[in-house]
């Protein structure tokens, strides 16, 4: 499909009768194609849902009760008020703040039809414009039509190519599915953290953490939402407790249900192995390797040839098994080389656990 937005551009344009250049501003009204995939071609990924606070007496404040609490009767806001995913990309609705309403959650969708009339209304052009474009009223351009180089005797430095060329650079960053424009947002929703619920520009969104173990925080605790088999409802705001503080009552403020197609499907904790593997060959190629016993040496060698073999086919039990006899023979002495070991160990004992805010 093809959306109508105006675009301004300059050129030093001579009249005829005249002798000297003038720049001078024009506008056009253009087509630019913009992507069009169907709801199945572009799934839902989180869907938001109204706030509903729970009194943590009736139910536990435990992360494997979580899921009960839709169960109270928890009302989505809008069926429409979700994001997207799309080659790979996390999408998200353009809003428009609707008068007498304080949240953005709650706002306007934006619709094709919408976008265009702000361009012909107001000529913002949000998401789009860069520096140096001018934005007029639709009044002081009514036709919208190309430059007519019959009324000029010259006509140089054109910048008309390059605004299009930009342009169309700007609409790939939307898409339009059943009718309601998107923009791109950040890399999937791969991992959330505890705290993901933040407020950016009155917008309640989720904080994204890279698909990277390197970058997680140490010592966090997060979900690897990725890994459900289904949607899953998590807390987002609110007096979160874990089941230390079962006594003190729980308010959800925001759930939201996220969606991971099969295709998007990653795992953190295979991933983590492989960072661990590497550092743990990395550190080993070091002098230090020929500081260690005839024992360290072969059971380096053998975790050397399970990580090898663990890349290729991402089963994590030989590598997990060669990593315990590696720990086993190098002992204390090599503390670095020892935690990592540690981190590579726990990240597969823990992959079996099956409750909410724990890898499983």
């Amino acid at each position: 499909m093809h959306i109508k937005i105006s675009i301004g551009y300059n050129a030093d344009v001579v009249e005829i009768g005249k002798r000297k250049p003038v720049e001078t501003n024009f506008f056009e009204w253009i087509d630019i194609p913009i992507a069009n995939p169907t709801s199945e071609e572009a799934p839902i990924a989180v869907a938001w849902r109204e706030e509903q606070p729970v009194v943590g007496d009736r139910y536990q404040a435990s992360y494997d009760q979580i899921h009960k609490y839709t169960a109270l009767g928890v009302t989505p806001i809008d069926g429409f008020q979700h994001t997207r995913w799309y080659e790979g990309a996390h999408w998200w609705p353009i809003l428009r703040k609707v008068e007498g309403e304080d949240r953005i959650p709650r706002g306007k969708r934006l619709t094709v039809e919408d976008y265009q009339k702000e361009w012909l209304t107001e000529m913002s052009g949000y998401p789009l414009g860069k520096a140096g474009v001018y934005y007029q009223t639709a009044k002081n351009f009514p036709d919208g039509k190309p430059i007519d180089l019959s009324l000029y005797r010259t006509v140089e430095n054109n910048t008309r190519e390059d605004r299009i060329r930009q342009f169309e650079e700007d609409i790939k960053q939307l898409i339009v599915v059943d009718g309601i424009v998107y923009q791109r947002l950040q890399e999937p929703v791969y991992v959330v953290g505890m705290n993901s619920y933040v407020n950016h520009d009155n917008q309640s969104v989720l904080r994204i953490i890279p698909n990277d173990p390197e970058k997680l925080p140490v010592k966090t605790q997060f979900w690897t939402m990725d890994r459900f088999e289904e949607a899953h409802e998590f807390a987002m705001t609110g007096n979160f407790r874990s089941e230390r503080s079962k006594r003190e009552s729980l308010n959800i403020e925001r759930e939201a249900i996220v969606y991971i197609p099969e295709s998007l499907k990653t795992d953190m904790d295979i991933q983590g192995m492989v960072a661990d593997g590497e550092l743990i060959l990395r550190y080993c190629e070091d002098e230090k390797i020929s500081k260690f016993s005839e024992i360290q040496a072969i059971t380096y060698v053998k975790f050397r040839t399970a990580y090898s073999t663990f890349l290729e086919d991402k089963n994590p039990q030989p590598l997990y098994e060669a990593a315990v006899a590696y720990r086993e023979a190098i002992g204390n002495g090599h503390s670095s080389l020892h935690d990592r070991l540690k981190s590579l160990i726990e990240r597969q004992e823990m992959r079996p656990v099956k409750s909410f805010g724990a890898r499983g």
